[in-house]
């Protein structure tokens, strides 16, 4: 079942300090998902900071020591995409929530990252080929939705910011989630039709 796994180099398999940061990141979703569900949102917005912190900082030691590896960079966006989806399931269906996020947010996300994830796993199975890269755009939403997260974290337990700066970073990042939807379509569209030639 694995052995693709076994199939990469074992020195691109490797444990790495970003990996074990990533993975740390990883053990600290359900906790973050749990304290927002609950309303704990101090509890929430430290857990969150701390998993903020780690991304930052896996990706800076893996370039400037060169410990960047195959599976370190498939691990870190799929760790990032559990963080992402636990927050706003929580946020969601939270009952302590003071700011109102619709569950056809959680679909918009939903779908996008299926998409992303099921162009991913087409082209390295069927195409042997996979870049594990996110566009400068991916990156900047990934930013503003961290930004989103902690703004409703302070707005929970510090009354603040006012609500419709959270309302205006909701609609931004609805916005910039479709238009990252389709620079990826045209990305593997482009992909597929290279390797067809």
């Amino acid at each position: 079942m694995f052995s693709w796994f076994y199939s990469i180099a074992k020195d691109e398999r490797r444990i790495t300090i970003p990996t074990l940061l990533s993975l740390l990141r990883f053990f600290l979703v359900p906790f973050i998902f749990m304290a927002i569900m609950l309303g704990n949102w101090n509890t929430a917005f430290w857990l969150f900071l701390t998993a903020s912190i780690t991304d930052g900082l896996d990706g800076f030691i893996a370039r400037r020591f060169n410990q960047q590896t195959f599976l370190g960079a498939c691990l870190d966006p799929i760790v990032d995409k559990f963080l992402l989806l636990a927050c706003v399931i929580s946020i969601v269906f939270s009952k302590y929530s003071l700011f109102f996020v619709p569950v056809w947010f959680l679909f918009l996300i939903l779908i996008k990252e299926v998409i992303i994830l099921g162009g991913a796993i087409y082209l390295y199975f069927y195409r042997k080929t996979l870049t594990v890269a996110p566009t400068r755009l991916s990156k900047f939403t990934g930013f503003l939705q961290v930004v989103f997260f902690v703004f409703i974290f302070f707005l929970n337990f510090l009354n603040w910011p006012s609500a419709w700066v959270c309302l205006f970073l909701f609609w931004l990042i609805v916005v910039m989630n479709i238009i990252i939807l389709g620079q990826y379509f045209v990305i593997g569209f482009k992909m597929a039709r290279f390797f067809e030639r």
